[in-house]
């Protein structure tokens, strides 16, 4: 990878600390060298395996000060294998479920940011109300979700932590929006996945199964950087509930048997770490 201009906009200060590190949802140590109110460099072992713009969960649980973990949030936007293999982070949002400040104080004394001000008790799908702070300059536009599997590559996930115990419970999904097609004893018919687990899964539509336990294929494509990945699902039907939203549809409940993923093994599990992450930011 050829170094690229640094175009930084913040002066930044040595910081020397070994943090967990999540790219694309995938656990990697790393090392925070260097932050900025805009950002940080993250000395990472194959930085040219981090496609720009992929986002990027940072955790600091051993901050002094710090009753519960806290998240930051952003985007890769440049790399270098030398003189020293990383990558530079944009920041877009910091969130803790701790005290506002926690938060201020964390913003003021380790990225330089005067006053920061913080929104408090924000609400959110799961795990309560978060404080967030939201950076400047402005987020970069939010990229589509890209196939590409850093597991499998150089970049060697190192086990789960704070961040992937949320990321991946299988009885929580994320919040989605995907057309699905759903076969039921060989009927067909169209419906909205709303929440999408490893395990599970609920789907919008005005198709009511009436016999529980029953067996559907539910069929739908993840967005990928060359075009659409196809899986088949084949679910159990465990019960249905009103929509979440006024007036909409009812909610039909799945249970996740089987993933037919095709050539692109593990896009599901990569594509509900990546809502997850969207959600928690």
């Amino acid at each position: 990878m050829p170094v690229q201009p640094d175009r930084r906009r913040f002066a930044r200060r040595p910081l020397n600390r070994d943090i967990y590190c999540y790219i694309d949802g995938v656990r990697l140590d790393g090392v925070a060298l260097d932050v900025s109110p805009g950002g940080m460099f993250l000395e990472v072992p194959d930085p040219a395996e981090v496609p720009i713009g992929s986002p990027v969960a940072l955790v600091f649980r051993s901050v002094e000060g710090l009753t519960r973990p806290l998240f930051l949030f952003g985007r890769a936007v440049r790399g270098q294998t030398e003189p020293v293999p990383g990558i530079g982070v944009c920041w877009e949002r910091a969130v803790n479920a701790g005290g506002p400040d926690e938060l201020e104080r964390f913003l003021s004394e380790v990225c330089g940011i005067d006053r920061p001000v913080i929104e408090v008790g924000v609400p959110t799908h799961q795990g309560g109300p978060r404080n967030v702070y939201t950076f400047a300059p402005p987020p970069v536009p939010e990229p589509q979700f890209k196939d590409r599997s850093i597991s499998t590559r150089r970049l060697r996930p190192v086990g789960k932590g704070v961040v992937s115990r949320q990321v991946m419970r299988a009885s929580s999904g994320a919040p989605a929006r995907v057309d699905a097609t759903v076969t039921e004893e060989g009927q067909t018919f169209h419906g909205t996945i709303r929440r999408l687990g490893m395990g599970a899964m609920s789907i919008e539509t005005r198709r009511v199964l009436k016999r529980a336990d029953v067996n559907v294929a539910v069929r739908f494509d993840i967005p990928a950087a060359d075009g659409v990945a196809p899986v088949t699902c084949t679910c159990r039907f465990v019960g249905a509930s009103a929509a979440s939203e006024g007036g909409g549809n009812p909610l039909l409940h799945l249970e996740v048997l089987d993933v037919d993923e095709g050539s692109r093994h593990g896009i599901v599990e990569r594509y509900v770490k990546w809502l997850h992450l969207k959600e928690m930011a």
